[in-house]
């Protein structure tokens, strides 16, 4: 019997469509070995070999040997095998296709330390630009009707277009829709919001909590979400100026302290701790270009008065100022 022979007929006992003439065809080709042999060449798919091995453990249930003890002679009773062929196909055949339809591909997880950037190119030809201290889940290969990934962190994603399946970027609170476009999201936990900016096309964002809270997003337009509550605004924006980290280039305007400390701990690999409180007032403006870590500090120096103290080799302390 033949792989399509064989699957042809099974489905039909599952149906309950078999000839008494199919079932005995069934039932001799059940009793030998062959059943065992046979799927050697069979050169079976993920799902044909699921669909055996249920059928085959049927089988090893249900082929029986009745006997008559008077004679001890053995007989086999082919309209009871395929009754209850019937029955047990029908039940296993619900738990096959539960288990088989929510099989889900292997994910991956690419990750960045703080002070790396990393390129991802995935399997749809989509290209994704890490920043530091950064990480993106997506599965081996895209099935299904959409293609789903999640990020942590900060990147500048490159969609292929496929208008059959949306590109779909979760964060911890910001899901964000495409179908072909490019845009950078921000979505750094230390951060307060969620940013999304938009290079080209159009992208729909919407808060997890609520899709009903939701923004479709055009060329150099930025959103953000507010964590606190839950709103979504939009402003439009210098997109060089967002996506410059992609050329290590860093942009502060009137950029708060605290969110300074924070880039630059990710971009260098240190820990920075403000000791004066006061500090939080001031509001950096600046840009810096593959720049050493020394010179910054000295910039924020000169320009607010501001003194760092290296404590340890991965430790700067800040204080002074002169933002009140």
């Amino acid at each position: 019997m033949t792989k399509e022979e064989f699957f042809k007929l099974s489905d039909k006992y599952q149906e309950g469509k078999c000839t008494k003439e199919e079932i005995s065809v069934l039932n001799e080709f059940c009793e030998r070995v062959q059943i065992q042999d046979a799927t050697a060449n069979w050169n079976l798919s993920d799902e044909e070999r699921i669909k055996f091995r249920l059928y085959n453990r049927i089988l090893k249930d249900i082929n029986k040997e009745e006997f008559i003890s008077e004679k001890q002679t053995f007989y086999f009773s082919p309209f009871k095998i395929a009754a209850s062929i019937t029955l047990l196909i029908g039940a296993l055949f619900f738990i096959y296709k539960a288990n088989y339809n929510n099989v889900q591909p292997n994910n991956i997880t690419k990750a960045t330390s703080r002070g790396q950037h990393l390129n991802i190119t995935l399997t749809d030809g989509t290209t994704v630009e890490l920043n530091a201290a950064s990480s993106l889940t997506f599965p081996e290969k895209f099935e299904g009707n959409q293609r789903v990934v999640e990020l942590k962190g900060e990147a500048f994603f490159d969609v292929k277009r496929d208008t059959s399946r949306p590109f779909i970027i979760r964060t911890s609170n910001l899901e964000t829709t495409v179908l072909g476009t490019s845009f950078n999201i921000n979505a750094y936990k230390s951060k307060d919001q969620t940013q999304v900016t938009v290079a080209t096309g159009k992208v729909k964002v919407a808060s997890t909590k609520d899709q009903s809270v939701y923004q479709i997003l055009k060329p150099n337009q930025k959103a953000t979400l507010n964590k606190v509550n839950n709103s979504i605004s939009v402003a439009s924006v210098d997109l060089d100026k967002v996506i410059a980290w992609k050329e290590n280039i860093l942009y502060f305007d009137n950029t708060s302290m605290q969110e300074v400390a924070n880039t630059l701990e990710n971009w260098y690999d240190i820990d920075i701790i403000i000791k004066d409180n006061s500090l939080n007032n001031c509001l950096i403006s600046g840009k810096y270009k593959s720049d050493e870590l020394s010179n910054i500090l000295e910039s924020l120096k000169f320009m607010q008065n501001i003194s760092f103290e290296k404590t340890s080799e991965k430790e700067i302390t800040l204080s002074g100022g002169n933002c009140n």
